[in-house]
């Protein structure tokens, strides 16, 4: 039989005001004396899971049965949807209903029984009695007695018969059950069910669920702390965290501001350790962040403005997805991340300038915090600063020589050095513009460079003395002739007459000679010299800096003039002979001339100066030359 063909159902039971459409199917087939609900509907040619599903067919045809107006059916029904439930033309998600379980005031019950003759068929489940937010009867003031339902939707909605064998221990029940008030949250929850608005104006204007929602979050944070995970509560400790946040949001602003005070309390250890917003706020703020619906972007708002307010670590530039418009404060890291100064770096300039503590060196990057406003100065005088590798190119330096340019009376470092700090590597640009203007101050504009000009580093080397000695020399004014590259910049632009620096530097070191030098004005090879030094033909001290691994050998230009009057070379002796070495050698080995040592010792062919002269006078007499 067609369901619009279907005559009207005797006998029936009305319609509750507050009782779900499941409930009432379920009375009606104790009232006829149906084995289950699913049967009863299936006797009458219909399907009891699209009721339970609120099918709009389904309501119809209920309708048509017993006579209850289709308005009245749809309010009582749970019509399912993609992703969870209308009820009372609020949506509702799937975790929001009971579905593995059934809830029941025991009072009610009784009542529903003394008031009627056929208990089974007028106690009946209370729309309330669905949301797991609801966890106790505001008329009996007691908590929900919950019961495991049986499995399928089919047989846990049908609620007379999941609870016909309530009925029989309903007396110790009620003993036994806990006498709790309803909490402010659940009476506002059947206001809204009740009559579609709560009284609350900042919970009337969104959702009913997404109201429960936040009053949890918020509730479960403010309890608990950043580490309370809402999931992982009993029903009491979430009945007690939706009331609390109930009781702090309805307030506004201001309840909202109290929470996230208490929490960022809760977090921190000291004043200054501070953790980044997603660890301070913990769990609430994840809430927060996965909360996309629109309905809650007052809420966001103004924890923006509490985190913006509050100072903690690792702000980025967005919160829960909005940008933050300007940041207040900064830690060492996110200061390091916005204008890409090192932390070492930014840390001893903080320090040195007193914006943070001394005792803040056994904090991480992340938990060292400072005002915005007061690091704003701070920030565009280290902008103008310049590292080691900065200052080695403004310099015109190589990197293993920028250091003898700083110090005091040179190139000062932005934080002077001290006991409690790391070594600064910050220098402002206009100190090593200014110091280069003081090394070139008066010099001559040299377009061709000429011998006996040399730059510093040059000069250095071939004067075997410090840079610092040099720089000396020229900040003092002590150089009579300074001269600068037309075509160069920075230090390499500067020239300097090394003969007046030397003399300048070590007076002595005008009557000596180098190592290379003296092999080049005695025509022998380097490692002969070396030879003659080490057997002491030759005079030779040490000059230069053993750490600086510039040490050099300096040869008295008296001992090389002592050293020709006692001995000469075999080059030497060709070049006076005009003697080839080898017919020269045949000619010395005829007349007897042997070297001071052997040659394979010495490196060279070495004789006595009187030796070779009288060695002379026998090639003249005998005419060999």
């Amino acid at each position: 039989m067609r369901p619009d063909l279907m005559p009207r159902l005797y006998p029936v039971v009305p319609l509750n005001p507050d009782e779900t459409l499941t409930s009432y199917v379920s009375r009606l087939a104790v009232l006829n004396c149906a084995p289950s609900a699913a049967d009863f509907c299936s006797d009458l040619g219909y399907s009891f899971l699209k009721l339970c599903y609120g099918r709009e067919q389904g309501i119809a045809w209920l309708s048509d049965l017993t006579g209850e107006p289709e308005t009245a059916l749809r309010r009582a029904a749970l019509i399912q949807i993609d992703d969870g439930w209308f009820l009372r033309s609020e949506k509702f998600y799937w975790t929001a209903l009971r579905r593995t379980s059934l809830a029941f005031c025991p009072a009610c019950l009784r009542t529903d029984g003394v008031e009627h003759r056929h208990s089974g068929s007028h106690a009946y489940e209370r729309i309330a009695w669905s949301l797991e937010a609801v966890r106790s009867c505001p008329h009996h003031g007691m908590a929900l007695q919950i019961i495991k339902a049986p499995t399928g939707i089919q047989n846990f909605r049908d609620f007379a018969r999941c609870t016909a064998q309530a009925f029989d221990t309903l007396d110790q029940t009620l003993a036994d059950v806990e006498r709790r008030p309803a909490t402010e949250l659940e009476i506002y929850i059947l206001r809204r069910l009740e009559n579609g608005a709560g009284g609350e104006t900042v919970f009337d204007t969104m959702p009913l669920s997404s109201a429960i929602n936040v009053c949890e979050a918020f509730g479960t944070a403010h309890l608990f702390g950043p580490s309370g995970a809402c999931h992982l509560l009993t029903p009491n400790e979430k009945s007690a965290a939706g009331e609390a946040g109930f009781l702090k949001l309805r307030r506004g602003r201001e309840g909202t501001v109290e929470i996230l005070d208490g929490v960022r309390r809760k977090h921190l250890d000291s004043a200054s350790a501070l953790g980044r917003p997603s660890t301070t706020y913990g769990n609430l703020y994840n809430w927060l962040y996965k909360a996309k619906d629109d309905v809650y972007a007052s809420f966001k708002s103004q924890a923006i403005e509490y985190i913006l307010n509050h100072a903690t670590s690792n702000l980025r530039k967005s919160l829960f997805g909005q940008p933050v418009p300007e940041r207040p404060w900064y830690s060492i890291r996110t200061a390091h991340n916005a204008f890409g100064i090192d932390p070492k770096r930014l840390r001893n300039v903080m320090a040195a300038s007193g914006l943070i503590a001394a005792d803040a060196s056994d904090l991480r990057d992340s938990q060292v915090i400072v005002s915005a406003a007061d690091l704003q100065v701070l920030i565009r005088e280290v902008e103008e600063c310049v590292g080691w590798d900065g200052l080695t190119k403004l310099l015109g330096v190589p990197r293993r020589t920028v250091a003898q340019f700083v110090g005091q009376g040179l190139i000062e470092p932005m934080v002077p050095q001290g006991s409690q700090l790391l070594k600064s590597d910050l220098f402002r640009r206009s100190d090593i513009q200014h110091f280069i203007d003081r090394m070139l101050h008066g010099a001559v504009i040299v377009d061709s460079v000429q011998p006996k000009m040399y730059g510093l580093l040059s000069t250095r080397r071939r004067t075997l003395s410090r840079t610092g000695d040099i720089i000396e020399l020229v900040l003092n004014r002590r150089l009579r002739w300074i001269g600068k590259r037309a075509d160069s910049e920075g230090i390499p632009a500067l020239l300097l007459d090394i003969d007046e620096v030397r003399s300048l530097i070590d007076p002595e070191k005008q009557n000596v000679t180098t190592f290379k030098k003296a092999a080049a004005m005695l025509h022998i090879q380097p490692h002969a010299v070396h030879q003659l030094i080490e057997r002491n033909f030759i005079e030779a001290e040490y000059a230069g800096h053993v750490k600086r691994r510039c040490v050099a050998r300096l040869i008295p230009l008296a001992s090389i003039a002592q050293f020709k009057k006692r001995y000469i070379t075999r080059y030497e002796l060709s070049r006076v002979t005009g003697i080839g070495y080898a017919r020269l050698q045949c000619l010395a080995d005829e007349y007897g001339l042997e070297p001071v040592r052997p040659p394979d010792v010495l490196k060279v062919h070495l004789y006595h100066f009187l030796d070779a002269k009288a060695f002379c006078k026998y090639l003249r007499k005998h005419k060999k030359i």
